[in-house]
């Protein structure tokens, strides 16, 4: 839970992003999903993060078409 959304941000994108919007533009949000099932938290203030920070490491995307 805490890696995916951690990926996705530092791809660029919004780990809460609604289904239909980028990163999800051609599925559901299943990490949004997950948070909402109990699994975890897709907020990344509550998520430990060591050494670099999100914008120090963050490589941005291009959304898939």
């Amino acid at each position: 839970m805490a890696t995916d959304s951690i990926g996705v941000r530092l791809m660029g994108f919004d780990p809460a992003a609604p289904a239909g919007t980028v990163p999800f533009l051609h599925i559901e949000n299943y990490i949004a999903m997950a948070q909402d099932l109990g699994m975890g938290t897709i907020k990344l203030e509550e998520i430990g993060i060591t050494g670099y920070t999100i914008e120090q490491a963050m490589f941005k995307f291009k959304p898939a078409p």
